[in-house]
């Protein structure tokens, strides 16, 4: 275990003071003051402070221990301190000063053992501040860092090609989409167009049921006049004969005839005066469906047409 030299200072002070009275501490200082003394007026030294200062220290042209590690070696290795701060029993730990076991004052170092002063200069101090001991740190630290920067960048690369291809699919479902819609829009454009045409097929085809129905029910108020007035079907058959013998005649007989048709028709419309409903479908004016084609109802002539002569 290395000592700290603030720590062994401050203890060497006040070690008198912890561990011996008024008398030891007394004579302790006197002793060191006239060692002092000594060295400095060159007077006799004692055999024993001559054996402690006057010995020069092994490694002095070298980096020895420092100064306090030296006095407090020779401390300890005096016998005249042993009440204040002596040697354990195996001389390889000292008590005084500062424990190493909590029952008891003994603190130990492996360059700091009885009658080994030459291992001193294996004490060194610690420095918790150390420029080496931090630049390894730092460049540790900075190892660290540039590792998982590129971690990060790496992770980040991978990250990226992955949101690339996400979107790539992305774009392609969404041209898809596109496509299909742009297909669905005008296969809707067909559909309405095919509707259109359905509609007015239909709009014209409900035009003619209801003209075909228009008609059957002129028909058959016609039918019912004639069963009314016999006269009208007599007349009917004469100008039936009369066409016929225009027909053969030729284009002379054309004015005659039509002559003939007005003069019959007035003459049913005299007879059928009470009867608005065939009067009306008579004069109602020309109808015109969706298609533009003209639908109006025959004259009586030509409904007759196909009616059977007389037996």
């Amino acid at each position: 275990m290395k000592m700290e030299e603030s720590a062994a200072e401050k203890e060497s002070t006040g070690a008198a003071i912890r561990y011996g009275d008024d008398d030891q501490k007394a004579s302790l200082e006197a002793k060191e003051m006239s060692v002092v003394d000594d060295m400095i007026n060159g007077g006799d030294l004692s055999s024993s402070s001559t054996d402690i200062l006057v010995k020069p220290m092994e490694g002095i042209n070298g980096s020895g221990p420092p100064p306090f590690l030296t006095k407090t070696f020779e401390m300890v290795e005096d016998p005249e301190t042993d009440l204040i701060v002596s040697w354990s029993i195996h001389r390889n730990s000292f008590i005084g000063f500062k424990k190493i076991d909590s029952d008891r004052w003994e603190f130990a170092n492996e360059g700091f053992q009885g009658g080994k002063k030459h291992l001193l200069k294996n004490i060194k101090r610690k420095n918790r501040y150390n420029s080496s001991n931090i630049n390894t740190e730092l460049e540790a630290e900075i190892g660290i860092l540039k590792k998982n920067q590129s971690e990060l960048k790496m992770e980040i690369v991978k990250l990226k090609q992955k949101n690339d291809e996400s979107n790539d699919k992305l774009e392609a479902e969404i041209g898809i989409l596109k496509k299909n819609q742009s297909e669905l829009k005008m296969e809707i454009v067909k559909l309405k167009q095919k509707n259109d045409e359905s509609n007015d097929k239909l709009s014209v085809f409900e035009d003619r049921i209801r003209f075909v129905e228009r008609r059957q029910q002129q028909m058959l108020n016609f039918l019912v006049k004639l069963v009314k007035f016999p006269i009208l079907f007599q007349q009917l058959m004469k100008k039936k004969q009369v066409e016929k013998k225009e027909l053969d005649e030729g284009e002379f007989s054309r004015k005659k005839r039509r002559l003939l048709e007005t003069q019959v028709t007035k003459s049913l419309l005299e007879l059928m005066g009470t009867d608005q409903t065939v009067t009306k479908s008579l004069n109602e004016p020309m109808e015109t469906d969706r298609r533009g084609t003209k639908n109006l109802p025959e004259p009586i002539g030509r409904v007759t047409k196909n009616l059977p002569g007389p037996m």
